[in-house]
């Protein structure tokens, strides 16, 4: 008896034939990609396996991050987390940790073109000009494009969670919405809420959550234009925002909270300062067509550290390489005109849902040009206007390159059912096999070096040393309510290398729950980077009597010293200041050489207060922070006579400090100025004062002027320690031609002698940066006047009874004052959240859940007892007499009522109207 398959059960084997493709291609991709025994690690990196337990106790109570830095509010989607670490319990039983993030990676792999194909399919079932498998057939090629492009490739090189998940669903949750608002029924609406749900890790960086709003706009305009009820259209337009709300307002609140109370925190700090106009020309290097078309982003310009040589490299070096073939060159703008040919056809067609996926195309490629013609004028329109527009979208590429991946796969399928169709007239199976085989070919010679281990960044393959999980065991023994520095303190940036092999913004925190004072954590709290500047003095200063005046300030209770750690491609690594370091701590009698794990030391403090969960009752008026400032009015300064004001003068030559790029670079010293001028360079220059005694501080004035492009960047080195003390942009003013520009650098250690002046005028890509300054003076200050002597505050002495922190957000405390006014110290960064209520003994050993909810019906400490302690932590006043309070940060009950909106889903599934399919 001879065995037939059914028509339908054909079609359902063709069907699922390109998922196992996938499945197969992302199998071998990660498998060529993987490196046995090493962690994939590196760049903006989760880590929550190093310990699962803290990681998602903080994805549940995620407004106050205590973990960082000082305390501070949670300036990304930290929640949005959640639901990819609770995705990941099982693997921990059977998996070792070093696999969880090369699994996550392949998933997302999976995913995201097994979304693409069914969003393709989905958007040609109605559609009968086609047959079955001409749709099976196009629907296969979305999503192969879609693995293979170069966005892809961007995406996974130095992958961050957030952007491989958001990959992932970018696709199926175009599809969710597609079908619901095709047949809006309950069965379909689960299946919106379940990939809302499952899409949420998208979106730890929120500025993904508005790209996905940007890409439904144009599907609800068109909805509403559809010829159907209205009322109808409104119901189901209804229920698609709620749902969305909901199944998202459990991260997105608490981010809203951040967005309207504390954006101008990250706009202002440094890090941002410096970062954001490199980062924005970067993206406008690569913004031109050339690149565009091809989905070529700033990674293939970028410069990353190879561990093995210890130098600097293209990071995308074999895909340059690759790209600089013709024959590939000629492949990457033939898909792109089969694109173009898809977009006019399938607009020709009236294909469904084409024209909002045309618009996700065009908007796409407005971001992904930024400040290039032709729409550059409106990109700048708009961002010059509204400033968190452009800090949010200071990186267009990462934000915009997976939908114009999703948005060329979508199309580029229509562009092969247009050659399909072109070769129908020969009506032979043997057209589409040849016409299929020719692409699958040319995409897979175009991403040949995925194909080569250069999917992933070679250097995000690493060796964690045993000495960190030691490092992390040691401090799971510890009291959790106690704070860690970690030293050395060499940069303000919150990017680190290591001499084994690891570079990017840091995991420590990953493994440790104790709080630690990261530079990762500066560009999100003011105070955190005042820190810096007054750490990073203590320790070049040598000055003992700071650095444990620093101690008291801030509580510290652990330092922990890596001598691992390294100044990239340098001959010389004094700047760590190791062995002085080493030193310092080694003379003060506050502090304690504990133990030693290979290469990290770890010490611990004995303050002059010992805080009690984070609790203390004395407080220290804080001591000046003295650090580069533009805006300071010198005149507070007492000048001496002597040594007399140094002027500085030029002789040297021009000079380009990149390597990398060199297009054209002048220094034109005219009798009243000089000129510099860079195009794709780096133009530096500097000025050495090997006189100048560190015992005093100096004002240095510079009269300059920004002619065109960045300003001039400023580095003021030290002789002894070779660290940048001043690195900042000078200001500009565009109402004069030039600026004087003020800058202060404190006294330092009265043994050294000598600075440098470092002066860069640096251009990124095409655009021209060119500056001018006629005059810089350096004048010395009164060591007298940077007294760093703190004195003990004067408020009326507390007894601290009992304490006991309930949650992140949520402490109980009594204590007992003979005098009104005594204090109250709440050892995290100082912030208006925070509300302290009284309350009775019996109330504080009430559940969490109740402590919270009667936050909400009792009357806080007024505001005006509300005060800020030792410049950055959280005081408050209290009454003669005994006093139980309830301490919580008011802002995580946004968090907890979206988690509580959840529970609304079921309500409103079943309210939701019973329609057939």
């Amino acid at each position: 008896m001879k065995f037939k398959l059914s028509a339908k059960t054909k079609l359902n084997l063709k069907s699922i034939l390109p998922p196992f493709i996938y499945l197969l291609l992302t199998s071998l991709l990660i498998f060529l990609n993987y490196e046995p025994n090493t962690w994939f690690t590196g760049w903006d990196n989760l880590h929550p396996e190093f310990n699962p337990d803290i990681n998602l106790k903080r994805a549940l109570d995620t407004t106050w991050q205590e973990y960082q830095s000082l305390g501070l509010v949670g300036g990304m989607g930290h929640a949005a987390d959640l639901l990819r670490q609770l995705f990941l319990i099982p693997f921990y039983s059977f998996l070792h940790p070093s696999l969880i993030r090369y699994l996550f990676a392949f998933i997302t792999l999976t995913l995201g073109p097994i979304g693409t194909y069914l969003l393709t399919r989905h958007t040609l079932t109605n559609f009968p000009r086609f047959s079955i498998n001409t749709k099976i057939i196009a629907s296969f090629f979305a999503g192969l494009f879609y693995l293979l492009n170069l966005g892809t490739l961007q995406t996974f090189y130095a992958p961050f969670e957030t952007f491989i998940a958001f990959y992932a669903s970018l696709p199926w949750l175009l599809l969710s919405v597609f079908v619901y608002l095709d047949s809006p029924t309950r069965r379909h609406l689960l299946f919106l809420i379940l990939v809302n749900l499952l899409s949420t890790p998208s979106f730890y960086i929120q500025t993904l959550f508005l790209v996905y709003l940007f890409t439904l706009l144009p599907i609800i305009i068109t909805h509403l234009l559809k010829k159907e009820a209205l009322l109808q259209k409104i119901s189901t337009l209804f229920f698609l925002s709620l749902i969305t709300l909901i199944t998202h307002a459990f991260w997105l609140f608490p981010v809203a909270h951040f967005t309207l109370n504390n954006a101008s925190v990250t706009l202002t700090s440094a890090q941002n300062h410096l970062g954001t106009q490199d980062v924005a020309l970067r993206n406008q290097e690569f913004g031109d067509l050339k690149n565009v078309t091809l989905l070529k982003g700033f990674w293939f310009d970028f410069v990353s550290l190879n561990p093995a040589t210890d130098k600097f490299e293209i990071m995308m070096g074999p895909w340059t390489d690759h790209l600089n073939q013709p024959v590939v060159l000629i492949i990457g703008y033939s898909f792109f005109v089969l694109v173009l040919i898809g977009l006019f056809y399938s607009l020709k067609k009236r294909l469904p849902h084409s024209i909002p996926l045309a618009f996700t195309l065009f908007l796409s490629l407005f971001f992904l040009i930024n400040s290039n013609p032709p729409t550059g004028f409106l990109f700048d329109f708009l961002t010059d206007q509204i400033p968190l527009l452009g800090q949010s979208f200071r990186s267009v590429y990462t934000k915009w390159s997976t939908p114009a991946a999703l948005s060329y796969s979508l199309f580029f399928s229509i562009g092969v059912i247009f050659l399909l169709d072109l070769f129908s007239f020969l009506h032979t199976h043997l057209t589409t096999f040849i016409t299929s085989f020719t692409l699958i070919l040319t995409l897979l010679i175009f991403s040949g070096p995925m194909f080569q281990g250069h999917l992933i960044y070679p250097a995000m393959k690493q060796s964690i040393p045993d000495a960190y999980f030691q490092l992390f065991d040691f401090f799971d023994h510890q009291d959790k309510n106690t704070r860690i520095a970690n030293l050395p303190q060499h940069t303000l940036w919150g990017w680190q290398f290591y001499n084994w092999g690891y570079q990017g913004s840091g995991f420590l925190w990953y493994g440790i729950e104790q709080p630690i004072l990261d530079r990762a954590f500066d560009t999100w709290s003011s105070a955190s980077e005042n820190y810096y500047h007054q750490i990073s003095q203590a320790i070049y200063s040598q000055n003992l009597t700071q650095l444990e005046n620093l101690i008291d300030q801030y509580q510290i209770n652990w330092f922990i010293l890596d001598r691992s750690l390294i100044i990239p491609a340098s001959t010389s690594q004094k700047a760590l200041f190791i062995p002085q370091i080493e030193k310092l701590l080694n003379q003060s009698d506050k502090i304690d050489h504990i133990s030693d794990f290979d290469f990290i030391s770890v010490y611990q403090t004995n303050p002059s207060t010992q805080p009690q969960n984070f609790f203390s009752t004395k407080a220290f008026n804080p001591q000046p922070i003295i650090f580069a400032d533009p805006e300071l009015d010198t005149t507070q300064f007492n000048l001496l006579e002597t040594p007399s004001v140094n002027r500085s003068t030029t002789k040297n030559e021009a000079t380009n400090c990149d390597p990398y790029n060199s297009t054209s670079y002048t220094k034109t010293i005219a009798p009243d100025k000089i000129t510099y001028t860079s195009i794709n360079a780096n133009l530096c220059d500097h000025f050495t004062y090997p006189q100048l005694p560190h015992a005093y501080g100096y004002k240095i004035t510079i009269d300059h002027q920004n002619i065109s492009g960045q300003p001039l960047l400023v580095c003021l080195e030290s002789y002894a320690s070779g660290t940048c003390l001043i690195y900042q942009y000078l200001d500009t003013d565009s109402n004069h031609p030039f600026t004087t520009s003020t800058l202060t650098v404190p006294p330092m250690n009265p043994q050294d002698y000598g600075y440098t002046l470092h002066l860069y005028n640096y251009s990124i890509g095409r655009l021209k940066t060119e500056n001018a300054w006629r005059q810089i003076e350096i004048q010395p200050l009164n060591p007298t006047t940077f007294d760093l002597t703190p004195n003990s505050s004067t408020h009326p002495y507390t007894q601290l009874n009992t304490t006991q922190k309930r949650a992140y957000s949520l402490y109980t405390a009594s204590a007992s004052s003979s005098q009104a006014n005594s204090l109250l110290v709440l050892n995290q960064a100082y912030d208006e959240g925070w509300k302290a209520y009284q309350a009775n003994f019996f109330s504080q050993k009430l559940p969490n859940w109740l402590l919270y909810l009667n936050s909400l019906l009792l009357v806080p400490i007024p505001e005006d007892q509300h005060i800020i302690a030792n410049d950055w932590a959280n005081g408050w006043l209290l009454p003669q007499d005994d006093s139980h309070l309830i301490i919580v940060y008011r802002p995580q009950l946004f968090q907890f009522f979206g988690f509580s909106l959840l529970l609304f889903l079921p309500l409103l599934t079943f309210l939701h109207p019973n329609k057939q399919d």
